[in-house]
């Protein structure tokens, strides 16, 4: 999101991507590029997802599957 952009706020987009059959709790990494506190509250959209069709079947079997706590 460009706002957020404009005042040093910087979101991860490398290593985002959920593969599929994941059910674990995904981490948004975000910094504080600029010269001034942020406080970002619940509910601001920060991002956007972006959703892709998979075909045929997966199972995610990485190091933090089955995860509990965030």
């Amino acid at each position: 999101r460009s706002r957020f952009a404009r005042v040093g706020l910087g979101v991860h987009v490398t290593a985002g991507f959920i593969q599929p059959g994941s059910d674990n709790y995904p981490v948004l990494e975000m910094t504080n590029l600029g010269p001034v506190p942020l406080s970002i509250k619940p509910g601001v959209k920060v991002c956007q997802f972006i959703f892709q069709r998979c075909d045929g079947e997966a199972k995610h079997d990485g190091k933090f599957v089955n995860q509990i706590k965030p």
